[in-house]
């Protein structure tokens, strides 16, 4: 549907021109003979006359066309102040989830000395109630005062991210780790301080010894024998762990690179939602971590603060593909 505005001012645009093509037009013609004057004058009211029948309901002060030209004039107003008024809302809503974010000034204190070494880290996650699908937003019953786009986390990235490629999420009491096409295990140790971790510790051995698939056939086995659980040296190693208080837990991601010939050949004007993830892996880094961490604190309303570190980080290696395989994710 056309704007009234936008067509009133084309239609007064082309009024505009017709008048000055015809003064333009009369000028030519005096340099050429003497005309009528009434014939002159008949000429000019004729062209007058259809151009008003022309534009009849846009120029015509009591034509309805110039109502609804000054009721979209009003509407477009009470929609600039509606989108100025949405604006400010979003950043109060930021602001918001920034500071619920923010961890405790206690635990920032306690654990300052811990905090001043590289590649460690202190972030609060909250648990996925299931608030937010694609298209909908829930505010009834408990996601009345839910924290969006906090239940997930890349420790790759170091920040939260909202979907396909986290390293950690937090959901229904688990911390669980299946991030998009990563093969990712993750492991409770206990009640142990992340100082005295290393890549030789008992249980962190076998991550840092594990040997992630490459062949997307092998790889996707590889992901459903680790959701079932391995055993290894009186530790449980799996795709995710109950989070507990003054627990500490090992997780390996390997974010595996994709075959970018096949990414290639995706239309950005045609992609599936199953497609998509693979346009946007070159935005992610994609590389082999691992990590140790720990619940220092744990809510009332549900949410945990953890202390991290890192203790390797590797490139990661490409998936392959077999020649008759389709793009796909290595979980099922």
């Amino acid at each position: 549907m056309i704007d009234p505005i936008t067509l009133m001012n084309k239609k007064m645009y082309k009024y505009l021109l017709s008048i000055s093509l015809l003064l333009l037009s009369s000028l030519s013609i005096f340099g050429q003979y003497t005309p009528n004057p009434d014939q002159q004058q008949k000429a000019e009211r004729r062209k007058e006359q259809r151009d008003l029948e022309k534009n009849r309901g846009i120029f015509n002060t009591t034509s309805q066309g110039n109502e609804d030209a000054v009721n979209s004039v009003r509407q477009q107003s009470r929609v600039r102040a509606a989108n100025s008024e949405g604006i400010e809302e979003i950043r109060r809503d930021r602001k918001r989830i920034a500071g619920l974010r923010t961890p405790a000034a206690e635990d920032v204190a306690k654990y300052k000395e811990f905090l001043k070494q590289s590649k460690t880290g202190l972030f609060r996650l909250f648990p996925d109630l299931d608030c937010q699908t694609k298209n909908v937003v829930r505010v009834d019953g408990d996601c009345e005062n839910a924290v969006l786009s906090s239940s997930s986390y890349s420790f790759r990235e170091k920040d939260y991210i909202e979907e396909h490629f986290f390293d950690l999420r937090f959901k229904d009491g688990n911390l669980i780790a299946d991030g998009f096409l990563a093969q990712e295990i993750i492991l409770p140790i206990g009640d142990v301080p992340l100082e005295n971790l290393s890549l030789a510790s008992g249980g962190i051995k076998f991550l840092a010894e594990f040997k992630p698939e490459t062949q997307m056939r092998e790889a996707k086995r590889q992901f459903a024998e680790i959701s079932r659980g391995i055993s290894d040296g009186g530790y449980r190693f799996g795709k995710s762990a109950k989070a507990e208080l003054n627990t500490t837990y090992a997780l390996r991601t390997t974010a595996y690179r994709n075959d970018r010939s096949k990414t290639a050949r995706l239309s950005i004007y045609k992609l599936s939602p199953d497609e998509k993830p693979f346009w946007e892996l070159e935005d992610d880094k994609r590389v082999d971590l691992i990590v140790v961490f720990r619940i220092i604190r744990q809510e009332e309303n549900g949410n945990v603060t953890i202390l991290w570190k890192e203790l390797k980080r590797a490139d990661a290696p490409k998936i392959v593909y077999e020649k008759d395989e389709k793009l796909s994710d290595i979980k099922p």
